[in-house]
């Protein structure tokens, strides 16, 4: 009797799995339903029914527990199937569907999504990314184009290391908006982390192109060309974020140091004396001034 009670318990668990995934196949875009904590929970809770009825079993000492094993390897391994399948699918069509579909906005979705980013900016502000990332997926069902929404997510995967995914999220923006500056610095961003400096560059020289008045553009562009060994080319970046904003301390830091390492003592003290000025008490100071010093 408990062999058939357990065994229709593990059917019906089965039959919980396949309609999980069912329902949840039309959600699934290239955003990896993995990280969605409900997924997560749905998932878990059905592995623990099974492993609590294998247990039991196990206890009885029923037969039962090696048509267990047999049967739930059976089940993860076309859960994982169908899973991969449906992303496969998804990640094949997104791209077509969402772009080529018009965007159908509810009256009042304007409105919504502008308090979903304001809490998905605060959540991402105190690092609670799980938190931040539930509120942009939000945001995308309610507006699937929402470039703010993307890129908040790839923000998310950049900041956890997910790169690949934050990537193709990117990548997903570029289709969506392909002048879009902050999109090509952060591509460019994720490159200079993998050390790919030249594509890194490029990336940049685009973002530029889109919006020349970023100063960040100019100083990381100058750190890859630096990475590059050439400080020459950084150097100009350099000047001319000193054109946008002359008083910024992080830019005269950076002149400082690239004129120290080019051996150019007269742009390594007027940049010293400059950045002394806006900041006369960092303990910088006495270190370039040896630097300096020592130029001949």
């Amino acid at each position: 009797m408990i062999y058939w009670i357990s065994l229709i318990i593990i059917i019906i668990s089965a039959a919980v799995i396949a309609i999980i995934a069912a329902r949840k196949f039309s959600r699934l875009a290239i955003i990896d339903l993995g990280t969605m904590p409900s997924e997560k929970e749905a998932q878990v809770k059905n592995r623990l029914i099974l492993h609590r009825i294998a247990r039991k079993s196990r206890e009885r000492g029923e037969p039962l527990v090696k048509i267990w094993k047999s049967f739930a390897k059976k089940i993860d391994e076309r859960f994982d199937n169908l899973y991969k399948k449906v992303q496969n699918l998804e990640k094949r069509y997104a791209t077509e569907r969402r772009i080529s579909k018009p965007s159908k906005i509810k009256p009042g979705t304007d409105a919504k999504v502008r308090v979903l980013l304001n809490e998905a900016s605060e959540f991402f502000s105190e690092n609670k990314f799980p938190e931040a990332e539930a509120k942009f997926i939000e945001i995308l069902s309610l507006d699937h184009h929402n470039v703010d929404a993307y890129r908040g997510l790839a923000q998310i995967y950049l900041e956890t290391k997910q790169l690949e995914q934050a990537k193709e999220t990117l990548d997903f923006i570029i289709k969506l908006r392909k002048d879009d500056d902050k999109t090509y610095a952060m591509h460019g961003e994720i490159a200079y982390l993998e050390g790919s400096y030249n594509e890194a560059k490029e990336y940049y020289l685009i973002a530029i192109a889109q919006k020349s008045n970023v100063v960040n553009y100019y100083l990381d562009l100058a750190k890859i060309y630096a990475a590059l060994n050439d400080f020459q080319e950084a150097e100009k970046l350099l000047i001319k974020a000193k054109e946008i904003e002359p008083k910024n301390p992080k830019i005269l830091d950076a002149l400082v140091e690239n004129s120290v390492i080019l051996g150019n003592k007269d742009a390594a003290v007027e940049f010293y004396e400059e950045f002394k000025l806006l900041n006369p008490e960092n303990p910088k100071l006495q270190e370039w001034k040896k630097k300096i010093d020592a130029i001949k």
